[in-house]
């Protein structure tokens, strides 16, 4: 039996235009960086910031069964100190590696605790969230969350959505956990009729009383990306940036 693991790639192209983020319990994060709280004037109204842009961040998912995949790509991210990713890992794949002595599971240790990874969690069993009834739904990410802790050693704020299927009742668990933000895929986005805002701008969610921000995956980026990878050239990527 061939041995894989399969690493998602998650490109998002983020032109912020949102002002005074304000998700109840939300972990600290570069997301407090990218959308600060409204600064008050004298008067007591909000202070207008100007725009923050983060141009490109990139979301890493480890799943499948092969250390050594995730090892080269670990060493590769951890060898860009001054550079931040989203990383994280199936509890499936983290429990294996950890059983079998993988060099893997320090690498990403490592990451989390120099605050290079920012830590993404997920449900604990990839279960699809959109198909879970609401107690179970909450379960699947509560333990998700508490896996991904227990086994790197800080809470993750992002939440790796399995599938990328939405509806607005995900807000409800993820929140409730703990998480600032998530990840759905821009063709998701633009279907749901949001192409009032601006291209790419992440954006913040609310239902039954909880929010979050969510980030628009640029799926054209993402392929521009592979291409770049099974050439070996930076063409492709650079070219839709520019």
């Amino acid at each position: 039996m061939t041995r894989r693991a399969a690493v998602i790639v998650t490109a998002c192209l983020a032109l912020v235009a949102m002002l005074g983020w304000s998700a109840e319990a939300a972990r600290p994060t570069w997301l407090d960086w990218l959308i600060p709280p409204s600064a008050q004037t004298e008067d007591g109204r909000p202070d207008e910031h100007p725009q923050r842009a983060l141009d490109v961040v990139f979301a890493f998912f480890l799943t499948g069964d092969a250390s050594s995949t995730c090892e080269q790509l670990l060493d590769i991210l951890l060898a860009q100190p001054g550079r931040k990713f989203s990383v994280g890992m199936s509890a499936r794949l983290a429990s294996a590696l950890a059983w079998s002595g993988s060099r893997a599971m320090r690498l990403m240790r490592d990451g989390v605790s120099r605050g290079q990874f920012e830590l993404l969690g997920s449900t604990h069993s990839d279960s699809v969230l959109a198909a879970l009834d609401p107690w179970a739904a909450r379960l699947a990410v509560n333990y998700g969350a508490t896996r991904a802790s227990d086994m790197f050693g800080k809470a993750p704020t992002g939440f790796w959505n399995p599938s990328g299927l939405w509806r607005q009742e995900i807000v409800l668990p993820v929140s409730a956990a703990g998480y600032s933000h998530t990840i759905v895929d821009s063709k998701i986005m633009a279907a749901s009729g949001l192409d009032a805002f601006p291209a790419h701008a992440p954006v913040r969610i609310a239902w039954g009383g909880r929010e979050i921000v969510v980030f628009q995956a640029d799926a054209a980026f993402a392929r521009a990306v592979d291409e770049s990878v099974g050439s070996g050239s930076t063409a492709s990527a650079l070219a839709y940036l520019e």
